[in-house]
């Protein structure tokens, strides 16, 4: 294993300011926490800049897949006390294990548009927790781009990071964080663009007439998805070429974001023979629920 360092209190310092969102805006930088999530990001495609160990999992770390990972990509390793390493987490039992991630920038022209054929856009969501999942749920069902209007909150929130569970480093998310630079796209632009691609612009709507499953959908299909409280704006929505409902009981006034993107996204998938062309696994799928007791 790579020689380690001990954690300096001025660099202790620096990692305390990057709980804050615009020291992460100006560093370009973020952490991220727990063993698993950091050996998802060490082995995606984004750059893991320094991982962080408490002296109580030093022993165990060298010997541990993320271990031999970070020493073949050879990533420093720095430790530090359980305390400072804890004043740094943000969950209620820390692993003691951090990592500093390097804010990955995406442009519009790098996306393989030939292979993208479903893509996300969302507008103003504020729940952080909504957003993580709704990342991991697009990655489940092979969503190409995933795209946040400026008023969504924060991409590298330590809550949305953590709620992906690591799908954050397996698609494009285009975001103020991830944008090029120069890249100041509307949301009506995008939807422009999007449409330019032969996307059709679709949105999950409670008074929409139509259900989701008697709407076929075309080939290419960009999913618009609101706020919980006020759903797509009226500006948005109008550029929309269709509107959907899921259908729900009538006592039931509407469903959780992430819950009707969820939905969405199957049913979406279930009609384009998703599920046929990436069967499920679930011998090797370590997260699914067991069916016996």
């Amino acid at each position: 294993m790579a020689k380690i360092e001990n954690l300096s209190k001025q660099r202790l310092k620096y990692l305390s300011k990057l709980r804050l969102k615009k020291y992460r805006q100006q560093k370009g930088a973020f952490l991220i926490e727990g063993k698993r999530l950091v050996e998802t990001a060490v082995a995606s495609d984004w750059t893991v800049e320094q991982i962080y160990l408490s002296q109580r999992g030093l022993d165990s770390f060298s010997k541990s897949k993320l271990g031999k990972n970070a020493a073949l990509q050879k990533i420093p390793l720095f430790s530090a006390s359980h305390e400072e390493i804890e004043s740094l987490c943000e969950t209620e039992t820390p692993q003691g294990v951090l990592g500093l991630v390097r804010a990955k920038k995406f442009d519009l022209d790098d996306l393989p548009w030939e292979e993208v054929n479903l893509a996300l856009l969302i507008e103003d969501l504020k729940d952080p927790g909504n957003l993580g999942t709704i990342i991991r749920t697009a990655h489940g069902f092979g969503v190409g781009a995933v795209f946040l209007t400026k008023d969504c909150v924060e991409l590298f929130n330590p809550k949305v990071v953590r709620a992906s569970m690591g799908s954050l480093f397996y698609l494009p998310v285009f975001s103020e964080a991830t944008a090029a630079v120069g890249l100041e796209l509307s949301a009506r632009e995008l939807i422009n663009t999007l449409k330019d691609k032969d996307f059709e612009v679709i949105t999950c709507d409670p008074n929409a007439e139509t259900e989701i499953s008697r709407r076929r959908f075309p080939g290419r299909v960009c999913l618009l998805i609101g706020s919980e409280p006020t759903g797509v704006s009226e500006d948005l929505g109008g550029l929309a070429d269709a509107s959907v409902r899921i259908p729900t009981i009538a006592s039931l006034e509407s469903l959780n974001v992430a819950t009707a993107c969820a939905i969405s996204l199957y049913e979406i998938s279930r009609q384009r023979g998703f599920f046929d062309t990436h069967p499920h696994t679930w011998a090797n799928d370590t997260d699914s629920v067991s069916l016996t007791s």
